[in-house]
């Protein structure tokens, strides 16, 4: 099996997992997010009271930074895992 680097795993992680909150910010920016929200909970048939608040550069800013730190710490961890399991 091929070994993982975690640190370049995390990256691409880190980075996608981030531009996917940074659309998502941009959708709230724009007032799009309440209706593809709405969207996405119907295909799961789902109908719960949430609403997107009013956008906030800093609050977008921090979800974006955050979101992309907790990927490239998922996929690191996952890359030592998998190294672990493949070795056997």
């Amino acid at each position: 099996m091929n070994k993982l680097n975690p640190h370049r795993t995390g990256l691409a992680v880190g980075v996608f997992v981030g531009l996917v909150h940074l659309v998502w910010a941009v959708f709230v920016s724009l007032g799009l997010a309440a209706g593809k929200l709405k969207f996405l909970l119907g295909l799961h048939f789902l109908n719960v009271p949430f609403d997107t608040l009013s956008f906030s550069w800093g609050g977008g800013l921090v979800l974006i930074v955050l979101s992309s730190i907790g990927g490239y710490i998922m996929a690191a961890v996952f890359s030592f895992i998998w190294n672990k399991v493949a070795a056997r």
